[in-house]
């Protein structure tokens, strides 16, 4: 089959890791991914890009506000989507935040912590040292479970112990 590049940068300067898609109004997509700059070492806005032709095409990567690492994108409707997403920096945990996404702009709405980690160190992944054995949680992904609630999954280690926990995230138009 035909592959099809959603994040890509030629100039290797950004690394582009863990994409997630979601499906919006009609043929369009919306793609988001962790992104990572190579010659500073250093965790970079989380990245998007939308398709209008149900993936066939992407735009270019764009930088949204969101300084996360992992995320998952969920549509809400019309321009609205849910995004719960990894962050490794001041404040750490897992957080959602709802946000418009139209033409080329990604506007935040409300941003919000969904869980907090027992130890609140920041934390990092450079070229030597991957390490993922510290973090206490990560993987967030979010499913609608009705008009007013998301369910929000992820992994995270509380009292020494590793396991899945959700949370419910209550939607209020």
């Amino acid at each position: 089959g035909n592959i099809v590049k959603i994040f890509h940068d030629p100039s290797d300067r950004v690394g582009y890791w863990e994409g997630r898609i979601t499906p919006m109004a009609g043929a369009t997509l919306l793609a988001t991914c962790w992104a990572h700059g190579w010659s500073s070492d250093r965790d970079l806005p989380n990245h998007y890009s939308l398709s209008h032709d149900g993936g066939m095409s992407w735009g270019a990567p764009l930088a949204s506000p969101v300084m996360g690492q992992t995320g998952w994108p969920l549509w809400l409707g019309d321009a609205q989507i849910a995004f719960v997403y990894n962050r490794r920096q001041d404040p750490v945990g897992v957080r959602a935040q709802i946000a418009k996404i139209s033409a080329e702009r990604w506007d935040t709405v409300f941003d919000a912590e969904v869980w907090t980690p027992e130890n609140r160190a920041a934390s990092s992944i450079s070229k030597n040292d991957y390490a993922v054995t510290g973090f206490q949680f990560g993987a967030p992904s979010a499913i609608r479970l009705d008009e007013g609630h998301v369910m929000v999954v992820y992994w995270c280690v509380e009292n020494a112990r590793a396991g899945i926990n959700w949370s419910m995230m209550a939607l209020r138009w």
